[in-house]
């Protein structure tokens, strides 16, 4: 056992005791020793008293018993501040018939020193509790999302909805605290609630102090609103997990203004900024980016940071689009309170449109938006512009228009205005910045292009060809599918709040329990899946319901085809009823009641994926859980098999991978732990991983013929399975960062069966392990201990015959 997992495990276990001894939390936030507590309670009752109260509060409020307790023993410095708070509420009067401004700044200043303050945190405090608290998020953005009018605040409602859809009560605080007619009324028809000064808070502090407590989490969209919301938040809630959410990095597109436009005030303006962003990233517990091309730079500025990237955009496909044909007209669309748009419209027009013009004299160039400035109203006076300005329904142009236009000269981010036109089946012209991180290939989804000639040859070119518009136009809205749909988007976002650890487990199971079926991917038959995802099954269809509503809800974004395939071991209840809950599923029937190892096998002999993944019905996958498996065993092609991490329904670790002894017997990795613990979010070799949750090559699957037969049902199979990937030279993987919850001994049980039957078939299986293994069990296993002492053993060399047997194609062991 490694030193420092011995102080882990010694440390955790002197933690775990100290906390069960009678006012533990007292004494620690007091700094005194017990029998100076005793004496405390002796001079000092009402003191000691009000200690012994705020401690059975718990740990998480430990910071208001510091700020009480420094206050009882600084009785002036408790004076002076209610001296100040009257003076400040003087002042806010007497100034308020001159200047509102400088009387609201008063106000917040004396609000901050209310000696009542603390009083109200207590109340909050006690108000909710632990599990309360953690289905409470606060979402904050500078003002009311506004759908219609950006595409940033559309992917808001978005998510806002999707937290709502999760079961999460969601409060939504606008930084302006401004109630905004009509787009408020449609968040708060989410079942979102929604805070102004109307609701009785005098600005955004107020509401912190006096609410903030009772949230677990808080998403934090853009700087400027992070800087006014985080540190005050950080104070009053300690508990809560804070998300801070760029819809782009603006320094990295302020410094790209700096530089198209040659403004050196600009670029030390845009440095300024990225100081800014780079603290709130850094005060923040989790970072979601939009692009995966500005992952680079906020890696270089916060190398150990978490950071997600979630292409929030929620843009809406259309099945069946208008055609060629029917279509005329190019246009731009964007938001004018942006400057990359302004920037890029006036480029536009005065440097391509006139080329396009002289080719195609009869079309018109629609410039559409809100908030335009004055120059771009003033391109309508161009031959064959025309200024159409904000519409509040986009479908008319987006079912009218032959060609969208994307110039933009510099930006971050992703391009809502893309998305959106890719989705409604517009085929797109975009320079390399519009295109920037949204996947998009040169002549597949759209057509790129930077120069002014060039620009204007790639618009005549889509324009006028029809063939070449149909492809693109197909394309576009499969990419953005993929990508940037519903699906995909919802998937995402939940995928960067369980990287955040803001994601509720039991909401999660919760939402998979009661969500509607969700369809599977459906390809063409040619075309060969990355993962063949396998659920053996007999019965039990609510466990069955709840695992594939699950791998719905986190595979959208994985960026994999994959095929489900429900192995249906002669079920009489609503399993028979699969294949038309779910569309897409694959459903294949055992002729007769196979039992688990059987079922398996046999549907895995039905698989097409270059992967099997054995997956139990018991099982509810969390978001994420598919890719990083895919991911570890591309990168190391000597993994045969990687599992998952499983956890409890609360959370707690219940297998990190396993280690095998010279018994024959076996001991689960981190049994008990809490799931961000250290030794376990190690990847590494193990000896076996449980097969609730398995990748395995399918070559290597095949090479071995499956599961072993000779073990009856239920028991050691996923143990010989993985000795005999060591004994062919390959690798048993553990991937942390793939986690699934497991409801323990629940997959594949027959209500009849006996205690006593499961002991008599683990006790028969691990004979045969023993017999078929027992040379290589007494060679490279060590005897029976805890998993510390054995967790390294499993990090062992391939002998060298192994690979050179595998590679001429002889049999390792019978």
């Amino acid at each position: 056992m490694l030193d420092a997992e011995k102080k882990l495990s010694v440390s955790g276990m002197n933690v775990e005791t100290q906390t069960k001894k009678p006012g533990y939390v007292s004494s620690l936030v007091a700094g005194r020793p017990a029998a100076e507590r005793r004496a405390l309670a002796a001079s000092d009752p009402v003191r000691a008293a009000l200690l012994a109260r705020i401690a059975q509060l718990g740990d998480e409020r430990i910071h208001l018993l510091r700020r009480l307790d420094k206050s009882y023993r600084r009785p002036w410095e408790h004076f002076n501040y209610f001296a100040l708070f009257c003076l400040l509420r003087a002042l806010a009067l007497l100034t308020k018939p001159f200047s509102h401004r400088r009387s609201d700044r008063f106000k917040r200043s004396s609000e901050k020193r209310s000696p009542w303050r603390f009083r109200k945190l207590l109340a909050t405090a006690q108000k909710y509790k632990p599990e309360a608290i953690a289905r409470r998020i606060l979402v904050a953005d500078y003002r009311v999302p506004r759908p219609d009018l950006s595409a940033g605040e559309r992917a808001t409602v978005g998510m806002l909805s999707d937290l709502r859809a999760l079961g999460y009560e969601v409060t939504f605080l606008p930084t302006d605290m401004k109630e905004s007619p009509g787009y408020g009324d449609r968040i708060r028809s989410l079942g979102v609630a929604v805070i102004s000064e109307a609701s009785g808070y005098s600005h955004v502090g107020d509401f912190i102090e006096r609410e903030g407590y009772s949230f677990g989490a808080f998403y934090l969209i853009r700087v400027d609103v992070a800087e006014i919301v985080l540190p005050l938040a950080r104070t009053v809630a300690p508990h809560a997990r804070f998300v801070f959410h760029a819809p782009d990095l603006y320094f990295l597109r302020a410094m790209r203004e700096a530089k198209v436009k040659n403004d050196r005030v600009a670029m030390a303006k845009a440095m300024a900024t990225r100081l800014r962003e780079v603290e709130m990233m850094g005060a923040a517990d989790h970072i979601v980016i939009v692009s995966e091309a500005e992952l680079p730079f906020v890696r270089a500025e916060l190398p150990n940071k978490g950071v997600s990237v979630f292409p929030a955009l929620y843009a809406q496909v259309t099945s069946e689009p208008q055609g060629y044909s029917s279509r005329h007209d190019i246009f731009f669309l964007g938001g004018f309170a942006h400057m990359p748009n302004i920037d890029a419209v006036i480029w536009f027009a005065e440097n391509v449109w006139p080329l396009v013009h002289h080719a195609l004299p009869a079309v018109v160039f629609k410039i559409v938006g809100a908030e335009m400035p004055p120059a771009v109203v003033d391109l309508g006076q161009k031959p064959g512009i025309e200024v159409v300005g904000f519409v509040p329904e986009l479908d008319p142009i987006l079912n009218s228009s032959r060609l969208g236009v994307a110039p933009l000269l510099y930006g971050a981010g992703i391009k809502g205005k893309v998305a959106v036109l890719m989705g409604a089946g517009v085929p797109n012209v975009c320079t390399t910045i519009a295109a920037e991180g949204m996947g998009i290939v040169d002549g597949v989804h759209a057509l790129v292009a930077d120069d002014p000639r060039g620009f204007a040859d790639a618009v005549v070119s889509l324009y006028t060809d029809e063939k070449l518009w149909t492809r693109v136009s197909a394309n576009g809205r499969a990419l953005v599918q993929e990508r940037f749909g519903d699906a995909a988007n919802r998937a995402s976002f939940f995928s960067a709040l369980n990287d955040a650890r803001a994601l509720s487990i039991p909401l999660f199971i919760e939402a998979c329990n009661k969500s509607e079926p969700i369809g599977f991917p459906i390809y063409d038959s040619a075309i060969v899946p990355d993962v063949s995802i396998i659920v053996p099954v007999y019965n039990k269809w609510d466990l069955t319901l709840a695992c594939l509503n699950s791998i719905a809800l986190t595979g959208a974004d994985s960026g994999l085809r994959y095929e489900v395939i429900l192995a249906d071991d002669g079920s009489t209840d609503d399993t028979m009823n699969a294949a038309q809950i779910f569309p897409g599923l694959r459903v294949v029937k055992s002729p007769t009641n196979l039992g688990f190892l059987r079922n398996c096998n046999n549907a895995a002999a039905q698989a097409r994926g270059h992967y099997v993944l054995l997956l139990n019905n018991d099982t509810i996958v969390l978001p994420g859980w598919l890719k990083t498996l895919y991911q570890a065993m591309e990168a190391n092609p000597e993994i045969a098999i990687a599992g998952s991490k499983l956890l409890y329904p609360d959370g707690k670790v219940q297998e990190a991978g396993a280690a095998l002894f010279q018994d024959g017997s076996a001991i689960n990795i981190g049994r008990g732990l809490e799931r961000d613990a250290p030794i376990v979010n190690i990847a590494r070799e193990v000896d076996y991983i449980s097969g609730a949750s398995i990748l395995i090559r399918s070559d290597f699957w095949k090479s071995v013929g499956g599961f072993d037969e000779r073990y009856k049902n239920a028991y050691c199979e996923d143990s010989d399975l993985a000795m005999s990937a060591r004994a062919h030279g390959m690798v048993v993987w553990y991937e942390p960062a793939s986690e699934v919850i497991h409801f323990e001994h629940q997959s594949y049980v027959d209500e009849a069966s006996s205690h006593n039957l499961a002991l008599a078939l683990q006790k028969d299986n691990t004979a045969i392990l023993r017999e078929k293994w027992g040379e290589v069990f007494k060679e490279d296993h060590v005897p029976p201990q805890e998993y510390q002492g054995a967790v390294g053993d499993a990090e062992r060399p391939i002998p060298p015959s192994a690979p050179a047997r595998r590679k001429n194609g002889k049999p390792i062991i019978d």
